[in-house]
């Protein structure tokens, strides 16, 4: 497999690299400004460094830099005084904490003021890097005309850049080391068992299992045997010793996908498992400690569910230590250009040749409802990464005709005209009349053929709209 491009991502239509970024490292071990600064040079940055506050004051005010590494504990002064100053200035560079693990319940408070993230010490490369690339795609939001090129694809983390996914994140590096149940709601394929993933890698257990149950698919006779296991010989057809869900995530974490599937048993079992951390084998009478952490997560509203008795409160309160919702993706579509970069950079390694995604073309998937939500704007990317056609050095650029058939067809509201322009496709350039007709029909169409509203939209005097059609559509294009 070809090395992809260290570097970030985003290219003009002439292939031209933007600038780079400016970060700045405040720490006074030189090991770790030396560290970081590497890093950051590696993945394209220009990094200054500071060993002190006072010099972070005079390097602050002579450019603007996208992203802070900020010590807490600084030998003249307190970084997290030093983090209120900078936002009380107006700085607006993203701002990671680098502390030390004691004081890791201060960084969490710092992230809910506003820092974009933390790095523990001892910290690796790979999370400067990670922290680099969240900073990148905030500080440099790519213009129409541009290119989405793959960046080196970061497997652990969450994708997105909305005030939602903002909140989801912090919330995440808040609660993952206090070992909270969590319960996680949202419409199918936003993301939930990624978002308990991250709990789980960011957690003090993440040396531990990680273990999933699909809770629509257990069987009501099979409940206490896939929570507790059972012994040989407890029932018919158990020919051997099985261990339960539950002990086989000792130490680790849990995930109940669809919780609310389940019949009464389930979760009545559960919720007595959980009150007595105590579990039981069928067929045995060993009891046996129950060490684990607790996700849940429902596409269904809880709170109808638990009102309606069809879900246990007692159960849901005690699973509710803290509650995370996403959203569906139509509700933050400023996410679908990190998520496309995230594909995309995925892809690129997998298939060892670069693809790339035309920012024109984002900006309508922006305006596609999603139903499928992150799950099915990745199989797209997927979809569309294989198809596209490649140029004279194997890159491919995923154009609209290469997404899938159904995605196309709830698009059919450009027209082809407007496909042509959005997609950056030269040789099918519409004429300017053309693009022109498009817009008209597209804003009668939205407005059920009100040409008072159409020239609204449109942001042309009613007159001159009725002229138009009359030079175009003798015999009327829609009744006012």
């Amino acid at each position: 497999m070809k090395a992809m491009p260290a570097t970030a991502a985003v290219e003009s239509g002439g292939g031209a690299r933007s600038a780079p970024l400016y970060a700045l490292v405040v720490d006074d071990d030189p090991q770790v400004r030396r560290v970081i600064a590497g890093a950051g040079q590696a993945e394209g940055w220009e990094v200054a460094q500071a060993e002190s506050i006072d010099a972070a004051r005079r390097v602050i005010g002579s450019r603007e830099f996208a992203l802070i590494f900020l010590d807490k504990c600084l030998h003249d002064g307190d970084g997290i005084t030093f983090f209120s100053q900078l936002r009380e200035r107006g700085v607006r560079a993203a701002v990671v904490i680098i502390t030390g693990q004691g004081s890791l319940h201060e960084a969490m408070e710092m992230l809910t003021g506003g820092a974009m993230g933390y790095l523990a010490k001892p910290f690796t490369v790979a999370d400067v890097v990670e922290q680099l690339g969240r900073a990148g795609a905030l500080a440099r939001p790519p213009k129409s005309g541009e290119v989405i090129t793959p960046t080196a694809y970061q497997e652990h983390g969450l994708v997105g850049r909305s005030g939602a996914m903002t909140k989801v994140v912090s919330t995440i590096h808040r609660i993952a080391p206090t070992g909270a149940s969590v319960f996680i709601t949202g419409p199918t394929g936003t993301g939930k068992e990624l978002v308990a993933r991250e709990v789980h890698r960011l957690s003090r257990r993440a040396q531990k299992p990680f273990v999933t149950l699909n809770c629509g698919a257990v069987s009501p006779h099979l409940v206490e045997s896939e929570l507790f296991g059972h012994v040989k010989g407890a029932f018919t057809g158990a020919d051997r010793d099985r261990v339960g869900l539950l002990e086989e995530a000792s130490g680790g974490t849990i995930f109940f996908d669809e919780i609310t599937e389940p019949v009464q048993l389930f979760q009545v079992k559960l919720l007595r498992a959980l009150q007595e951390r105590k579990i039981r084998r069928v067929g045995s009478n060993r009891q046996i400690d129950l060490d684990v952490r607790v996700i849940a997560a429902t596409n269904r509203d809880i709170k109808a569910e638990v009102e309606a008795g069809r879900f246990r409160s007692d159960l849901f309160y005690r699973l509710n230590q803290c509650l995370l919702h996403i959203p569906p993706l139509k509700e933050r579509p400023e996410d679908v250009l990190p998520l496309v970069s995230h594909f995309i950079a995925r892809e690129s390694a997998r298939l060892g040749r670069r693809v790339s995604c035309p920012v024109s073309l984002i900006k309508v998937l922006e305006g596609y409802e999603w139903p499928g939500n992150v799950r099915e704007l990745e199989g797209a990317v997927v979809t569309a990464a294989e198809v596209c056609r490649t140029d004279a050095n194997s890159a491919g650029v995923i154009q609209l005709s290469d997404l899938p058939d159904e995605i196309r067809a709830a698009l059919g509201d450009v027209g082809e005209a407007d496909r042509s322009v959005l997609v950056g496709s030269a040789e099918d350039l519409p004429t300017l009349a053309d693009v022109e007709r498009s817009h008209i029909e597209r804003a009668l169409r939205e407005t059920g053929g009100n040409q008072t509203k159409a020239a609204k939209l449109l942001g042309i005097p009613r007159r001159t709209l009725v002229r138009k059609l009359s030079e175009r559509w003798r015999g009327g294009a829609g009744a006012s």
